[in-house]
């Protein structure tokens, strides 16, 4: 009888074991998390003359299968002549991001030259590539040579 009873005992411990499993919140997690994904992946602004100033978009979204978490994204850069704005942000799924880009080749030497931005997100990390080659034009006022006729 006393075996009886130990067995009963340690069933309604299991079975009271199990109920308060059951009750305990389930944690939410994501099987699904943020995947970042741009375009385009570079822009060329081509051959343009010294002074050029010229302006495109960046457009940054969550890809991949929607989850419930929210991408978050960071750009950076370290080239003067390029402004992005914004310089940071994040987004749901379906919600599409637009960076401003614009270049300045006020000081920029003639020659070609390329900024990379560094996309830094929690759904990975990518790089934006804007390139223009700044052209050598010759002085605005001609070259005189020759003998001065009155």
């Amino acid at each position: 009888m006393k075996e009886e009873k130990t067995k009963v005992k340690n069933g309604i411990i299991i079975l009271a074991i199990l109920l308060i499993g059951a009750m305990q919140p389930i944690q939410a997690t994501s099987n699904n998390p943020p995947t970042l994904d741009y375009y385009p992946q570079e822009h060329d602004f081509g051959n343009r003359n010294p002074g050029y100033i010229g302006y495109t978009k960046l457009y940054i979204w969550s890809g991949g299968t929607c989850g419930d978490e929210m991408l978050v994204y960071t750009l950076n850069w370290a080239c003067p002549w390029v402004i992005a704005s914004p310089t940071n942000g994040s987004c749901t799924c379906g919600e599409i991001n637009i960076i401003r880009i614009k270049i300045d080749t006020t000081k920029l030497s003639p020659r070609e030259h390329t900024c990379i931005i560094l996309i830094d997100s929690n759904g990975g990390t990518g790089q934006y590539t804007i390139s223009v080659h700044i052209k050598n034009n010759p002085p605005l006022t001609p070259e005189i040579t020759g003998k001065r006729i009155d």
